[in-house]
């Protein structure tokens, strides 16, 4: 009997968004924007213009990072045909409310997507643009990036923001036992 032949193939990593390889763990300032398009031509725009960087390593590191991910409804708000949206998962074309799924996932009852702050219905994004930074850059970061489209282009769902922990992580933390009860038992919106 022989062993199935693996063939290793190269990655292109100008093609694979840097947060995949780096994390960006050294940029400890981050803003989350969950954004819908207003403006399909403006959103194409910006999206063309936007500096996202890519896997490829560089030296020095970046000092920012700009990423970005798309829903199905983002992929079809942006003219993207429907012949090319449909080939993707069914897991990516139904998401996370798909009511099997939520079910799975224990998003039921108190928990159920129709009481999400954001994720359901007209709440849903289309983009979710993440924005890395060095804390004392952040803002200034978030502002040049935003250019003079991002108003045309998107409606702001909601921003996520995250706190400098000094490298202590939640679990390591004196309350960290008291809030891990409520940990898992409510949803992440």
């Amino acid at each position: 009997m022989g062993c199935a032949s693996m063939t290793k193939t190269e990655i292109d990593y100008s093609d694979v968004q840097g947060l995949v390889r780096f994390g960006y763990g050294k940029l400890r300032g981050a803003s989350y924007a969950l954004v819908r398009v207003r403006n399909q031509m403006a959103a194409q725009s910006w999206l063309g213009d936007a500096k996202v960087n890519d896997a490829t390593i560089q030296s020095p590191p970046p000092s920012t990072a700009l990423q970005v991910a798309f829903t199905a409804d983002g992929l079809a708000a942006l003219g993207v045909p429907p012949a090319i949206v449909d080939n993707f998962s069914p897991e990516f074309l139904t998401g996370m409310a798909e009511p099997n799924r939520a079910r799975r996932l224990g998003d039921i009852e108190s928990n159920a997507a129709s009481k999400w702050d954001w994720g359901y219905a007209n709440n849903t994004p289309h983009l979710l643009i993440i924005f890395f930074a060095k804390p004392a850059q952040l803002s200034d970061f978030i502002a040049s990036s935003k250019g003079k489209t991002w108003a045309e282009a998107f409606d702001e769902v909601r921003w996520l923001s995250t706190a400098d922990l000094d490298g202590v992580e939640p679990s390591d933390s004196p309350t960290a036992s008291a809030n891990q009860k409520s940990i898992g038992t409510e949803s992440a919106t």
